[in-house]
């Protein structure tokens, strides 16, 4: 008993999630949790009612997913960016620099 228990459980989380590659390309996916939740958010009111939850709701995820996007983005760029630094100083310290003034030739001035 204890153990169909913990088997229907199991099944009903993993049918709930959603797989990441798929939550980080559609802002505006709708879930089965989010049915669920929706669907007790609007028991009892009245259709004029629900249809303005169910929009309010579903505008507040949107932001919150693409302010997470542009947070992630924000993020691969600022790692890409510290990738090419590491990668310039490193080729700047393996490189040798003729001595005097830097590797730059100015013209001699007569």
């Amino acid at each position: 008993m204890k153990f169909s228990k913990v088997l229907i459980c199991a099944g009903l989380m993993m049918s709930l999630m959603v797989s990441p590659s798929y939550a980080a390309k559609n802002v505006d996916r709708v879930t089965a949790w989010n049915r669920f939740t929706d669907f007790f958010a609007t028991v009892g009111k009245e259709d004029s009612a629900k249809q303005q939850v169910l929009k309010s709701r579903k505008r507040a995820r949107r932001e919150k997913r693409q302010f997470k996007q542009r947070q992630r983005r924000q993020k691969e760029t600022q790692k890409r960016m510290a990738e090419q630094k590491r990668n310039i100083m490193k080729t700047i310290k393996t490189k040798k620099v003729p001595s005097g003034r830097g590797g730059i030739d100015l013209p001699k001035h007569r």
